[in-house]
């Protein structure tokens, strides 16, 4: 940890209970994990590009119909650069209409990168935890995400301990005769 506060609080823990559970992942989740937060930082880097792509198409031509979530998608991305293609930029602009077909074909590639990853996590998982799977809302890549950050789940003495981890563990917050709950704010913020 590199927050202070947070590392002294865990080397306390860790002294005071020396028979904790370590996380460790197996050859599996270790693999899962590595591709889930590589899918995670190219679409963020995708959403980057997308990001300048529209000032720059909007510098074009202002009136320019862009999806507000379409950037993503392969056939408008082939459709931006049809249209770019066939209306001639003014000589000001020639170099604006250059970066915007060069940002489109790397949000092109960057998405058949993200769309064949998201399909291997798809099939990694069917192979290792196909149950996961089975509950309902949880498709290829929350199953991979979930199987990544949990990293051993038999270090969790039950339920109870794991949605602790999780952060999703209600905590107590009662006073007198009102009985109520708060939501947790610790544990795994990307498991929750």
């Amino acid at each position: 940890k590199s927050d202070p506060i947070d590392a002294l609080a865990i080397a306390r823990a860790a002294l005071r209970e020396p028979d904790l559970p370590a996380a460790e992942h197996d050859r599996t989740s270790r693999e899962l994990k590595l591709l889930v937060d590589h899918r995670e930082d190219l679409v963020a880097e995708r959403t980057r590009m997308q990001n300048r792509v529209r000032w720059h198409l909007h510098e074009l031509d202002p009136d320019l119909d862009i999806p507000s979530r379409g950037l993503d998608r392969l056939r408008v991305l082939d459709r931006l650069l049809a249209w770019l293609g066939q209306h001639p930029p003014a000589p000001q602009s020639q170099m604006v209409a250059r970066i915007a077909a060069e940002l489109l074909a790397d949000i092109r590639a960057v998405t058949v990168r993200v769309n064949a990853l998201e399909r291997e996590l798809s099939r990694l998982v069917e192979q290792v935890a196909p149950q996961l799977q089975a509950v309902p809302g949880v498709a290829g890549l929350t199953a991979a995400k979930i199987i990544g950050e949990v990293a051993n789940m038999s270090r969790f003495r039950s339920e109870a301990c794991f949605a602790m981890h999780a952060g999703v563990a209600p905590i107590p917050a009662s006073s007198g005769r009102t009985n109520r709950h708060r939501l947790a704010r610790g544990g795994n913020r990307q498991l929750n």
